[in-house]
């Protein structure tokens, strides 16, 4: 089970806390699967991109702001970086490169 969590930006590097979050989904699925936890606050784009994708489980009432924000930031770097990967495949193929 991928689960992806967005921390309170003060926790983000806090490994106990993030340890944490896995000790709970990992006691949470018991034997059932294996969980892996990502964190939003410092992952990548794409990573972040298939998170949002994905089911949203919960978000805090008061962190309803900060989450629009999240995602309208995600989206709109995602297509920057779509944007990007596009013409560099384009420019590969006019080069007799494989894309």
């Amino acid at each position: 089970l991928d689960v992806a969590v967005y921390l309170n930006p003060e926790d983000k590097s806090d490994w106990d806390c993030i340890s944490g979050v896995v000790k709970l989904v990992e006691d949470e699925l018991g034997n059932k699967a294996e969980a892996d936890v990502g964190v939003l606050n410092t992952a990548g784009v794409v990573f972040r991109r298939e998170a949002i994708k994905s089911r949203l489980l919960f978000v805090r009432p008061e962190a309803e702001d900060a989450y629009v924000d999240f995602y309208t930031r995600t989206c709109q770097e995602y297509e920057d970086y779509n944007a990007r990967l596009m013409r560099w495949q384009k420019r590969r193929r006019a080069a007799g490169l494989q894309a």
